[in-house]
């Protein structure tokens, strides 16, 4: 007997809804690819350890003032053959929350239409360690407090009211934290990186982008800072009281030196024995070693082409 087409439909249908209830996901289907959407919970006590890692997609993680950690795992693939190929492993362990979703096999010999990829979604307590690791994509992180890796192949990284140890690498993409709090240490293979906050420990280096450094009042160096960037530009502000060795360098550009007040320089080209006042407050050259405040610490500028000003703010 044969069946009537359209209760045929229907039962099809009905079969891919049911599945989607039972695994407690969401699936749109469109003219160009498929997505679909999982979500995961886990319950902690205390401060949270997050691992998460997702072969293509952004993630993006923020704080809040539950012990609870939500998961949202966003897939997209072209048909649903390769969407049901991409696979999440979610575990709890020893206090660690270990996100992973792996690239499907059957994406590997598909050469044209949408890329797989996954994205994470992730609110867990402000209190919480993080490692992030995305193979392509943009990792965002706002109100956290705790030791945090963020790695991305390529994708901008975007960081706000963030407190603790920072360690952020991208291959290819920009940096920008805000209201940061502790150390940092950021690194990027192409593109811009600008950090403004109350900072302890500082590592700053991108091979080719400028930099943008707002140090805030209470900051303390705890260690000597560096802060480089093969081609571009450089704009450091600086509190009121800030003591450090300054040691700035640029290869083909000049250095500006803003209303220093207390400063005492130590080298620089072309640097006359006496200079005017109006000289001492603003000082254009390609190096520089002046103490700042009651010196300490030293700050070291490099840039291999562009302009280096340091200013008070």
């Amino acid at each position: 007997m044969l069946r009537h087409p359209v209760r045929a439909l229907t039962g099809a249908s009905a079969a891919v809804l049911l599945g989607a209830m039972l695994s407690a996901c969401d699936i749109t289907i469109g003219a160009a690819e498929v997505t679909l959407k999982e979500e995961k919970r886990f319950t902690v006590a205390g401060q949270a350890s997050l691992d998460l890692s997702t072969f293509d997609g952004s993630i993006q993680v923020r704080g809040w003032d539950r012990n609870e950690v939500l998961v949202e795992v966003v897939k997209h693939g072209r048909d649903q053959a390769i969407v049901d190929q991409i696979a999440v492993s979610a575990t709890q362990k020893n206090g660690t929350i270990t996100i992973e979703v792996s690239r499907p096999a059957i994406a590997e010999a598909v050469t044209w239409g949408t890329s797989p990829s996954a994205s994470l979604v992730v609110t867990a307590p402000i209190q919480s360690a993080l490692v992030a690791r995305s193979g392509d994509g943009s990792i965002t992180l706002t109100r956290l407090a705790g030791k945090v890796e963020l790695r991305t192949d390529d994708g901008s990284i975007r960081i706000t009211e963030v407190k603790g140890d920072l360690m952020a690498r991208t291959g290819d993409g920009s940096v920008r934290a805000e209201d940061f709090e502790g150390s940092a240490d950021i690194e990027t293979g192409d593109g811009s990186v600008s950090l403004e906050g109350i900072v302890r420990r500082l590592r700053l280096d991108t091979r080719d982008g400028s930099v943008q450094l707002r140090v805030r009042e209470g900051s303390v160096m705890e260690s000597d800072w560096s802060v480089t960037t093969g081609d571009g530009g450089m704009r450091i502000e600086l509190p009121e009281g800030f003591s450090a060795n300054l040691d700035a360098t640029t290869g083909d550009g000049r250095i500006v030196i803003d209303d220093l007040r207390g400063g005492r320089p130590e080298r620089a080209e072309e640097e006359r024995a006496t200079r005017s006042d109006e000289e001492r407050s603003e000082r254009a050259r390609r190096s520089a070693r002046i103490a700042l405040g009651a010196g300490g610490r030293s700050l070291t500028l490099r840039s291999g082409d562009g302009t280096i000003t340091v200013r008070r703010r």
